[in-house]
């Protein structure tokens, strides 16, 4: 007996699989509250009146302490310091982490307003001494 080819979109049913399942069917399992349990506090707390950047009791006990030089001294502006490495402009691996060169290998340095576009300083630069370690140091990586 000649067997009927499946059609492209027919799903392949096997003996020991069960049916495949369909949006509907994990819908009707309970996606839905699982989804809505998962976000349903998180869209509460959006909605939640609380007052934005409120310091925690023990840090505001902190600050209103006279030893505390933190802030003003008096009023509600007193700032706790803060540092962002914000990396906008890159965070320069070629040429600190990584030799970068031109088209001759990692040994052929690129010039010293090269490097200092990517914020080393002149002094600074892998061409600034006159013979590179190469102890360490591969170029195999083709950068």
């Amino acid at each position: 007996m000649k067997r009927k080819p499946l059609h492209p979109n027919d799903p392949l049913l096997h003996s020991d699989h069960s049916r495949p399942r369909s949006r509907r069917d994990f819908l009707r399992y309970g996606m839905l509250a699982g989804s809505g349990a998962v976000l349903g506090p998180s869209v509460l707390g959006l909605l939640a009146s609380r007052p934005a950047h409120a310091l925690s009791p023990e840090v505001r006990a902190l600050i209103d302490e006279a030893s505390c030089s933190v802030g003003t001294a008096t009023g509600n502006n007193k700032a706790i310091p803060f540092i962002c490495f914000d990396l906008a402009g890159g965070a320069n691996i070629t040429g600190s982490n990584v030799l970068g060169g031109g088209p001759d290998g990692q040994l052929d340095f690129i010039s010293s307003a090269g490097y200092s576009l990517q914020g080393l300083p002149g002094d600074m630069v892998p061409s600034a001494s006159a013979t590179p370690d190469t102890q360490l140091f591969s170029d195999e990586l083709g950068l």
